[in-house]
């Protein structure tokens, strides 16, 4: 009698048993800078210098500082691809769930202006994609050698051409 039910305990316990996760998404984990601080910094100034080189002499000091606003890099991303959402959060800030099958939702950007987001994943990448009154913001998350490769384009009709930027993060150790 203790066979049988050992037995039949142990055929239920292989019926009930979950099928195989599909493998999590080749972007999805826990990533740190790896570009270091001074080379980075010095990076994104050229990026902006490159941007307001083009514009008015009066007015490259105001844009220098705004553009220098939204050139905000995270030290450590953290990602997580669902099926039916994507969770971002950024140096241990709250985690922002977001929905995944590209429709637009409300937020708000930095400076607690409204804008509309949306989120695309792809096989490779996942791509989060912000538009406001002020322009358009763009980051790319994918593999890369490094680990991950963020790439950031910010567009704005005001702005002679877009401001883009990358920056590498390797994979975090698992906390567990």
């Amino acid at each position: 009698m203790f066979a049988v039910i050992l037995l039949s305990g142990m055929m239920l316990g292989q019926a009930t048993e979950p099928q195989a996760a599909a493998s999590p998404h080749s972007v999805q984990g826990t990533w740190t800078q790896q570009t270091p601080g001074p080379e980075l910094q010095e990076h994104l100034d050229q990026a902006v210098g490159d941007v307001v080189s083009d514009l008015n002499i009066m007015i490259r000091e105001l844009a220098r500082r705004k553009l220098s606003g939204v050139t905000k890099v995270c030290g450590e991303y953290v990602l997580s691809v669902e099926p039916t959402v994507v969770r971002l959060g950024c140096d241990g800030g709250p985690v922002h769930v977001l929905p995944r099958d590209g429709q637009p939702y409300q937020t708000t950007n930095p400076a607690g202006q409204p804008v509309q987001g949306t989120v695309e994943v792809t096989d490779e990448a996942v791509i989060l994609s912000w538009q406001g009154g002020a322009g358009k913001r763009v980051n790319h998350f994918e593999r890369s050698e490094a680990g991950l490769r963020l790439s950031v384009t910010v567009s704005s009709e005001n702005m002679p051409r877009p401001l883009k930027w990358q920056v590498d993060y390797g994979r975090s150790p698992d906390p567990r």
